[in-house]
C-alpha cells in the first residue's frame, strides 16, 4: 500500500515494508495536475492496482486524484483515525500526526507542523486529541508581506536581539515571531495539561524553525505518513 499526504502545496508519498520505510517522495502538486504530475505518481506506485491511502484537506485536488486513481484510492477520513477527539471539523492530517506523535511519545505530546499552514496541536495521555491552533506558514507570511510591501527587503540574518536592518526586522517579524508564538503557546498548553508533554516538530519548514526553538523539540519527519501507517495497521 502506498501512503499519500496531500498538504497545502505538496504531495508526499511513502511505503512501509517489514524493514521500515521503503521510500519517501514528494512533489509540488497543483489543484489541476498535468500529465507529467500523474506520470510521476504512476512511477512511484508498485503497480496500477496498488491501493493508495490518502490524507488531504484539499477538495479540488482530491477530485483530480480520485478521477485518476479510481477504486485504488482510499481516503483517510477524520472519523477513521483511531484517536478520540473533543474537537469539531478537525482534518485527518492533524489527527494522523497526533496519533503518530502519541505512539512515539507513549504519552501526552505537542505537535508543531510547519507547512503551507502551521499548526500546534495537543494530544493528552489518555490519548485524546484536545485541539490546537492553525496559522499561515512562513512562505504564506513572506509572500503576503512582499506583495503588500514590495519595498521591504527579504528576510535576512540578524546579529543581535534587536534588529538593526530592514532585512533583519522582517526575519524577526516572521521566523522569530513564529518561533516565539510556538514556544509561548506550548508553555500554556503544557500548563493546561498539568504535565510536560513531549514536543515534536515536523513539516517542510521544520529545519528553518528548529534553531529558533528550545532543545525540548524533537524533529520527526512525515508524521502524517506515519499516522497513515498506524491507521492501516489498525485496520
Amino acid at each position: 500500500m502506498l501512503f499519500a499526504d496531500l498538504g497545502g502545496s505538496r504531495l508526499k508519498l511513502a511505503r512501509v515494508e517489514a524493514q521500515g520505510w521503503d521510500q519517501v517522495a514528494d512533489r509540488l502538486w497543483p489543484v489541476q495536475p498535468a500529465a507529467e504530475d500523474f506520470a510521476w505518481l504512476s512511477a512511484q506506485r508498485a503497480g496500477a492496482d496498488e491501493p493508495v491511502l490518502l490524507s488531504t484537506t484539499r477538495p479540488a485536488a482530491l477530485a483530480a486524484l480520485a478521477d485518476f486513481l479510481g477504486p485504488a484510492l482510499r481516503r483517510a477520513e477524520p472519523d477513521d483515525v483511531p484517536l478520540p477527539k473533543v474537537t469539531t471539523g478537525t482534518g485527518s492530517d492533524r489527527l494522523l500526526a497526533g496519533l503518530a506523535a502519541h505512539r512515539l511519545a507513549e504519552g501526552a505530546c505537542l505537535v508543531a507542523d510547519l507547512g503551507t499552514a502551521w499548526t500546534l496541536d495537543v494530544v493528552d495521555a489518555t490519548p485524546c486529541f484536545r485541539g490546537g491552533v492553525i496559522g499561515p506558514g512562513l512562505g504564506v507570511q513572506t509572500r503576503a508581506l512582499a506583495e503588500a510591501c514590495p519595498h521591504l527587503d527579504a528576510p535576512g540574518e540578524s546579529t543581535g536581539v534587536l534588529p538593526t536592518s530592514t532585512a533583519a526586522a522582517v526575519r524577526a517579524g516572521t521566523l522569530e515571531a513564529l518561533a516565539a508564538a510556538i514556544e509561548g503557546m506550548a508553555a500554556r498548553y503544557a500548563a493546561e495539561l498539568g504535565t510536560e508533554p513531549r514536543r515534536f516538530l515536523t513539516g517542510g519548514d521544520a529545519d528553518v524553525l528548529a534553531p529558533l526553538l528550545g532543545p525540548a523539540w524533537q524533529r520527526v519527519d512525515h508524521l502524517v505518513l506515519r499516522g497513515l501507517a498506524e491507521l492501516a495497521a489498525a485496520r
